[in-house]
Order: structure tokens, then sequence, then C-alpha cells
């Protein structure tokens, strides 16, 4: 059953927290990112063991997997990390975006 997370009296960072200790592997689809969050569920996504998925027609090995929404005025980045090799992701500048409500 889904649950959720209003960081009141369902904390967001501990829910991920307990689902990734009973985890081997997880999938993150998010419209935002911020690196800054990442270092509160780092430590148990590097403890994960991963599994082999099928993407189409192909098996690959996958320990995390993170989806982030499309946003019109962001930059793509990449970083390198000597854990995970290269990290490709959108650097958002909400600035730069037409607000929704003039």
């Amino acid at each position: 059953m889904p649950k959720i997370y209003d960081n009141i009296e369902n904390h967001l960072t501990k829910g991920l927290n307990e689902s990734l200790e009973v985890s081997q592997r997880t999938d993150f689809c998010v419209g935002y990112f911020n690196l800054r969050g990442w270092k509160e569920i780092a430590e148990k996504i590097d403890s994960l063991s991963g599994e082999t998925v099928n993407e189409g027609k192909d098996d690959f090995y996958r320990i995390c997997r993170l989806l982030v929404g499309y946003k019109k005025n962001s930059n793509l980045k990449e970083k390198v990390s000597k854990k995970t090799g290269n990290i490709t992701y959108q650097e958002f500048y909400p600035r730069l975006s037409k607000p929704i409500i003039d």
C-alpha cells in the first residue's frame, strides 16, 4: 500500500532508509532532485547488493536508477564518481522559468 510522507508525522528520509534496509535494488522517479539530499540515503544505497533487471531486449545489473522529471530550463551536467563512474543529471534554474501564475 502506498504511503504518504508529509515530513510532519511520516518523514521521507526515515521511510526511504527503512525500505532500503530490506531491498536489493531501488528505482526512484522524482519531479525534482537536489544532490544535497542524496547524502540522507547514500549509505543505504551503497550497501544494496543489486540484481539483474530486464530492460527491453537486454538484461542489466542495476543497484539504483534515478529518473528525474524533465525541466525546460535546465542544463545537462556530468559528474565523475569514484564508486559509480559518470553521473549525468539535469541542473534546473528556477529563476529562468516562467512562473505558473504571473
